[in-house]
């Protein structure tokens, strides 16, 4: 029986990485979406539903709620760029 708890929590280990290395992927690439967005410089016409966008993956990539701190300064920079008038 302990053998079955210990497999179960392997399981449950194994698949809470998995889904944390695919939260990570899927932030570093909308980190380079919104690095393209920034460096274009068109932010005059960006549509607030992109900034809120870059709003929420900062939101997300901060170290508080298990981003790393690189990507939450990217998102950062990319938002100020995004919201200079």
């Amino acid at each position: 029986m302990k053998i079955f708890f210990i497999i179960i929590i392997v399981i449950y280990v194994v698949l809470f990485y998995v889904s944390k290395c695919l939260e990570v992927e899927q932030l570093k690439k909308e980190n380079q979406t919104l690095q393209a967005i920034s460096e274009s410089k068109l932010h005059k016409n960006i549509p607030k539903n992109t900034i809120d966008a870059v709003k929420y993956a900062m939101k997300h990539a901060h170290p508080d709620n298990g981003g790393s701190a690189e990507d939450f300064m990217r998102f950062k920079r990319c938002y100020e760029e995004l919201t200079k008038k």
